[in-house]
């Protein structure tokens, strides 16, 4: 992530696709404590090629010792130094990456993660959250494993705090501001999913299936909730309840029925969107594959046969 160090006192700054330096603390990106600052004093703005170092102020930009022409644009370089009026506002450029979208840990030793479609909290292996970009809103979310809650939408600047660990969301503008074309023939609701579990339902098969298409993937454990779920909606489909009320199992129910923390089945589910997202990137819809109301759970709209040893047990057309 492209970034600048300030020399007096090692803190960085991560510089966004337009980044603006000044002493009006709620009109810049950067605040700069000094008097003899301008309101908006500098910007660095990314213009797809370089990032561009422009003086705004009265009283002057540094650039390598040298003072720059007002209102024109310099292209950064690694390693320059740049100077804001006095030497206690001194920053020197560390990278220059293209811009991106990243979270960036409260805890200087972590790693800057750049941000994929869905990443789980603080890791992969002891996840207590799942950050996802949406592909149906274009919208990051974050779902945390132990609420019953919806998932919280998240905008620029957002600070996510679990235990003790904590991180500040950094968004390009083209992923806070996007236009949204959406494929129909990419609706997840538009596929039937097909499970094939064996007699001892320790082994739970999942394919995605659309006329000629078959997406196969593959065997993995968390695909035995998502089977449980839609189990209940076809039974529940066969007793002849409509659309709105089928399949609800309340969350206190299902922690028995599956041996399992609700935490740990939401982390089978997210394991499950996030194997949709990589095999599926353009996949829309995904958010929707299960959902949720006040304590309960269901599996969504789309279409899903079961197979049990091979048998059909069960199955249900798209609502």
């Amino acid at each position: 992530m492209a970034s600048l160090y300030q020399t007096n006192n090692g803190s960085i700054c991560h510089l966004l696709p337009h980044h603006t330096f000044g002493r009006r603390a709620d009109k810049v990106d950067t605040h700069l404590s000094d008097p003899q600052v301008s309101k908006i004093h500098a910007s660095i703005e990314w213009d797809g090629r370089d990032w561009l170092l422009k003086d705004l102020s009265l009283n002057g930009v540094w650039l390598d010792g040298e003072k720059i022409t007002a209102q024109q644009a310099y292209p950064l370089k690694p390693g320059q130094l740049i100077q804001f009026v006095s030497p206690e506002l001194r920053f020197k450029v560390q990278d220059l990456s293209p811009p991106g979208s990243y979270l960036v840990p409260g805890d200087s030793g972590q790693p800057i993660v750049a941000l994929q479609k869905l990443h789980l909290l603080p890791d992969e292996d002891s996840p207590l959250a799942a950050l996802q970009l949406c592909n149906d809103s274009h919208q990051w979310q974050l779902d945390i494993f132990a609420d019953e809650g919806e998932p919280i939408n998240l905008q620029h600047g957002q600070i996510i705090e679990l235990g003790d660990r904590h991180w500040t969301l950094q968004l390009s503008e083209n992923t806070t501001s996007p236009t949204l074309v959406m494929d129909k023939d990419q609706a997840l609701d538009n596929y039937c999913f097909v499970f094939n579990t064996s007699a001892d339902e320790e082994n739970t098969g999942l394919s995605l299936s659309k006329g000629q298409k078959q997406v196969d993937l593959g065997d993995r454990s968390h695909h035995y909730v998502l089977l449980h779920l839609a189990r209940q909606r076809g039974a529940d489909n066969a007793e002849g309840l409509n659309e709105f009320d089928q399949g609800w199992v309340d969350n206190s129910l299902l922690v028995k029925e599956l041996g399992m923390e609700l935490a740990h089945i939401n982390i089978q589910l997210y394991r499950l969107r996030k194997q949709l997202t990589d095999t599926m990137p353009d996949l829309t819809g995904i958010s929707k594959m299960v959902e949720r109301k006040r304590g309960k759970l269901r599996f969504g709209k789309a279409a899903f046969r079961i197979y049990k040893s091979g048998q059909l047990e069960v199955e249900k057309t798209s609502a």
